[in-house]
């Protein structure tokens, strides 16, 4: 027989179901209520902060040095973004959220790593193996 390679599956470790949901988490509070907010680096005086920080009156001002920035490449750059937990007893900032899986099926939480990985192959007969199968009586 011949072997071919289909897919790669995740599954639940708990119960061994498919149907996963993936969720950015806050790594203080594990809650999944997360803004993301992106960052603005200003050329001229090296500034780097969020967005927000940045906006005044529909405009872009730097928070440090009160310099307008007009021209996207020129004056500033987005090199990414930092999220911002939205529960409010927690209110953390970080710039990359760890990763929870839900399974929808038993309600358990995993991690990435903690999923079970199972490959999926298509199996056909050879030549020689139909013409065995075949010859059977």
């Amino acid at each position: 027989m011949d072997r071919e390679f289909i897919d790669t599956l995740h599954l639940c470790h708990h119960c061994g179901g498919g149907f996963l949901n993936y969720r950015e988490i806050c790594p203080k509070c594990k809650s999944h209520n997360l803004k993301m907010i992106p960052l603005i680096h200003h050329f001229r005086c090296a500034y780097i902060g969020p967005k927000t920080d940045f906006l005044y009156k529909d405009q872009l001002i730097c928070p440090k040095c009160s310099s307008l920035l007009l021209n996207p490449g020129v004056d500033y750059d987005s090199p990414g973004s930092t999220f911002i937990c939205k529960n409010t007893s927690c209110n953390n900032q970080f710039q990359r959220p760890p990763i929870l899986v839900s399974c929808v099926d038993c309600e358990t939480d995993q991690s990435p790593h903690e999923l079970v990985v199972r490959k999926v192959y298509k199996y056909s007969f050879t030549e020689k193996g139909l013409q065995h199968f075949l010859s059977l009586d």
